[in-house]
C-alpha cells in the first residue's frame, strides 16, 4: 500500500539517500552535482527538510519517491511557489506516486499561492506529460541550462494557475 506524507527529521536519513540516487542516475533532470552533495553531512539534508517542505512516497515502509516545495521568499514573490526536486524510483514508477506526490504539493499549495511554478528538462518526456496532466502550461525554454557531462540540456519554464 501506497503512503504519501510530508517528510520530517525521522526521515532524513532515507531522504539523503533517494537524494543522491535521484541526483547520480539522473544528473540531466537535476542541477544539483552528486558529486558535492554525497560529502555533506546529514544535517545538510536535515536543514532541507526543515527549510522547504519535502512529502515522500512510502511503499512497503521504503521511501520510494520525494518532492519538494517552497515559496519564494522576496517580497513582491510571495505569491509563487516552486515545486522541486521530483523524483520516483524505478520500482515505484507506473505506480501512481509520482501524480500522488504531485498533488500533495498541490493541495499544500493551494491556500498560500497564486502559481506554482517548475522548471523540468525539455527531454524528459514521461515528467512532462505528468506535469501536463495536473494543468501545469510550458511559457519558456531555457536553452543549455545545465551542462551534463560536456552535453547541454534545455529546460522548460512551467506554471500551473491555482487562483
Amino acid at each position: 500500500m501506497m503512503e504519501i506524507r510530508r517528510l520530517g527529521p525521522e526521515d532524513t536519513a532515507a531522504f539523503r539517500e533517494a537524494r543522491l540516487e535521484c541526483l547520480r542516475l539522473h544528473p540531466e533532470n537535476f542541477g544539483t552535482v552528486w558529486e558535492v552533495e554525497r560529502e555533506r553531512p546529514l544535517a545538510h539534508f536535515a536543514a532541507m527538510l526543515e527549510e522547504h517542505q519535502f512529502w515522500g512516497g512510502f511503499q512497503g515502509g521504503a521511501l520510494d519517491g520525494i518532492v519538494g516545495f517552497f515559496v519564494m521568499p522576496r517580497a513582491k514573490e510571495r505569491h509563487r511557489g516552486v515545486l522541486y526536486a521530483m523524483y520516483v524510483r524505478d520500482t515505484a514508477r507506473g505506480t501512481g506516486m509520482a501524480g500522488a506526490l504531485v498533488q500533495a504539493v498541490i493541495d499544500h499549495a493551494r491556500p498560500l499561492v497564486d502559481l506554482i511554478w517548475l522548471k523540468v528538462a525539455a527531454e524528459n518526456a514521461p515528467a512532462k506529460r505528468l506535469y501536463a496532466r495536473f494543468g501545469f502550461e510550458v511559457y519558456g525554454l531555457e536553452k543549455a541550462s545545465l551542462r551534463v557531462n560536456g552535453r547541454d540540456v534545455d529546460q522548460e519554464y512551467q506554471v500551473l494557475t491555482l487562483r
